[in-house]
């Protein structure tokens, strides 16, 4: 009996399903103007079901930067389709709206850019990351 082989979401599930509960209590998580842990929380865009994801973000102080070398990755496509979002930093729940870019261009359906923060995003997704800026509500 042959199995197939397991998809890189299989395979990172059970690691993410054990770092949500740390993460999301603070562990591990920036600090003002660094890198570090976040959660963030957003909608299937098919489901409707919230998915958590533990990724790695930088604290910018009003914006938190998160991206993925995988630009294909399910929660770009959740985030760029709906990009009202929940993040989780140092323990505390804040809602934020995203800006999502992929291979140089924004891909969500939100606000107008903010400057800068927007100009380097759309650059660093030239190089194949996906990224999203998640501004406060």
């Amino acid at each position: 009996m042959t199995t197939s082989p397991r998809t890189f979401p299989e395979l990172i599930a059970p690691l993410n399903d054990m770092v949500i509960p740390g993460v999301r209590r603070g562990f591990a998580n920036p600090w003002p103007l660094g890198t570090g842990l976040v959660l963030i929380e957003v909608m299937g865009r098919k489901s409707l079901i919230t998915r958590k994801v533990p990724l790695v973000g930088t604290d910018y102080g009003s914006l938190v930067a998160v991206s993925t070398v995988r630009s294909e990755s399910q929660w770009v496509k959740n985030l760029a389709a709906n990009p009202a979002a929940r993040l989780w930093l140092r323990g505390t729940p804040r809602e934020v709206l995203a800006r999502v870019y992929r291979d140089g261009a924004r891909i969500d359906t939100g606000t107008a850019d903010e400057g800068v923060s927007d100009a380097l995003a759309r650059q660093l997704s030239q190089t194949g990351l996906a990224v999203a800026l998640l501004g406060y509500r």
